[in-house]
């Protein structure tokens, strides 16, 4: 296809799009992200109905007339944070101005990794299109300020290619956007499509659309088109959730609950596990420079902790002890043994540590580390007997 002079850039990050689209769009840039480094052309062959050929074609549905950044960076269906973070930070430095990305995390540590840039992205007044996971739980970056977070409409009431707006608990206007992708031609065969890493590519085309009649818009300005150009009912979008549930299931992770006034135990306990190779995750009312999972992330204010919460934590970081770090309201309940293993709490400048069989008080932070170790040891002898 012929170039265009006012051409929009916009950068498609995913796992490769197929030559057959080459003769689909103005342009075609293709990159691949390997051992740290941003690289041009094609390192493996990219399959016919990849993820990002079809995430193209949905685009191709809406327009055609723009350059377009093929930026693979999945190896087997998934990618590194510090990959993506490599590829955003190469569109910013070739004058992107739409990333579709299809990716993204429930991990909140891995998403601090790329905060930065995301804010950087904001200020460049770069419009940056992301999916919500398909678990129903709030992600990253769809759920981050500046950022257009897009759900599958599942309600069929939606025609192909619109979308609405549907707001969330806990969301902001832009990432509470529902669309319906419908069917999708690619390289002759026609495909239905229902998934939200789907629906992200029809808003992604919808922007260009807008930013070829006013390619300097501000990120407010092509909000309130697509508020404006927008279905206003019929879209059913999953509501993105804090956590996931249960169901019964066992946890299977040691938990300690840790009173607020414990911070300097906590601290230690977290660096000495650490070092002994333990992958520690602490989720704290008091979260500091990203180190620490802060709790609004899966409660919210009034919310008590159950299992649901203790569940959605161990399904995300998969750690081997999870610490969490509480206030009075959520630490001093009836039920809080039937949650974590051990409660944690200081009376009298000495640490108490409860659990149901037993009481163990001390000054001492190592003395109290050693017990901690013991008393899971134990646990874990009676279950293999």
């Amino acid at each position: 296809m012929q170039e265009s002079k006012s051409a929009v850039k916009v950068a498609v990050i995913d796992d490769g799009i197929q030559e057959s689209m080459d003769s689909v769009f103005t342009k075609i840039n293709r990159f691949y992200v390997e051992k740290g480094k941003i690289c041009q052309g094609i390192a493996v062959p990219i399959q016919p109905l990849s993820h990002g050929t079809i995430c193209a074609a949905v685009i191709a549905s809406k327009e055609t007339d723009m350059e377009l950044f093929d930026i693979r960076i999945f190896e087997d269906g998934s990618a590194e944070m510090e990959d993506i973070i490599i590829a955003l930070e190469y569109c910013i430095s070739c004058g992107v101005q739409v990333i579709n990305l299809s990716c993204g995390t429930l991990n909140y540590l891995e998403y601090k990794k790329v905060e930065r840039t995301l804010y950087k992205l904001l200020r460049k007044n770069v419009m940056v299109v992301s999916a919500f996971s398909n678990q129903g739980i709030m992600s990253f970056p769809a759920s981050c300020r500046g950022v257009f977070g897009v759900r599958a409409d599942l309600g069929q009431c939606l025609k192909e290619g619109e979308y609405g707006f549907q707001q969330f608990r806990g969301g902001r206007l832009e990432n509470s956007i529902v669309a319906h992708i419908g069917t999708v031609a690619v390289d002759g065969s026609k495909l239905e499509m229902m998934a939200n890493s789907y629906a992200a590519p029809v808003i992604t085309g919808e922007i260009v659309r807008f930013l070829k009649k006013d390619s300097g818009s501000s990120f407010r300005q092509v909000l309130k088109s697509l508020i404006l150009h927008g279905v206003k009912e019929g879209y059913q979008g999953r509501e993105p959730k804090k956590y996931l549930f249960c169901h019964g299931r066992e946890i299977n992770t040691p938990v300690l609950g840790i009173d607020r006034q414990c911070g300097r135990l906590k601290d230690f306990l977290k660096r000495r596990l650490q070092a002994e190779g333990y992958h520690v995750v602490v989720v704290s009312e008091y979260a500091w420079k990203g180190k620490e999972i802060p709790c609004s992330c899966y409660m919210d204010r009034k919310k008590l902790l159950d299992q649901d919460i203790l569940y959605t934590i161990e399904h995300i970081y998969e750690p081997d002890m999870i610490l969490l770090f509480l206030d009075k309201k959520r630490f001093y309940t009836d039920t809080i043994l039937d949650i974590v293993d051990i409660r944690i709490s200081k009376t009298c400048g000495r640490m108490e540590l409860k659990s149901k069989e037993d009481l163990f008080v001390s000054r001492d932070c190592k003395a109290v580390y050693k017990y901690i170790l013991n008393f899971f040891s134990e646990q874990e002898c009676e279950c293999e007997a």
